[in-house]
């Protein structure tokens, strides 16, 4: 009877021991909090974008044509999303006649741990023309809440909160 008390008493505390031995932490790695070493899920915090800035757009194409017949600037617009979509996830609203512009996702935008894909268009009625695109990984990003990134000239400033 002593033997099964002992025996019993012991392994609780073997199981007490692995069990503090556990790391808290975030184990969903398109968190922006993700842990490797994390063996139990906690409070995972995620990048949601929350507008882009887009500047340096240039008033005229590359063949020094404007980008509308009437000469006015462009008519920016954001679309984007994860590369591995055959089309893009998410647009944004559209600055008419601007080189310079604060763009907002017509969703809610949850970034994950891959690569994304966007594009800069010029919209006109007729259709739309590409004035830059690019790709980037919105948690490799180390600035804190701004994705910077350089394309053709112009300069994209993907903006995110933490929550």
């Amino acid at each position: 009877m002593k033997i099964k008390i002992i025996t019993m008493g012991m392994l609780a505390m073997l199981s007490l021991s692995l069990t503090s031995c556990r790391e808290s932490g975030c184990t969903d790695p398109n968190a922006d909090n993700y842990s490797a070493t994390a063996d139990k899920n906690t409070e995972c915090r995620y990048r949601n974008a929350s507008n882009i800035d887009v500047s340096n757009v240039s008033t005229n194409k590359a063949n020094g044509n404007p980008w509308d017949g009437s000469g006015d600037s462009p008519d920016l617009k954001i679309n984007f999303g994860k590369s591995s979509s055959s089309g893009f996830d998410y647009s944004t609203n559209t600055a008419d006649n601007a080189t310079t512009a604060t763009l907002t996702a017509n969703t809610s935008v949850k970034f994950t741990n891959e690569t994304w894909k966007y594009e800069l268009v010029d919209v006109d009625v007729l259709g739309s023309e590409v004035i830059a695109s690019g790709t980037f990984n919105p948690l490799q990003s180390t600035t804190s809440n701004v994705i910077e990134i350089t394309s053709n000239g112009v300069t994209f400033k993907f903006k995110y909160t933490i929550q």
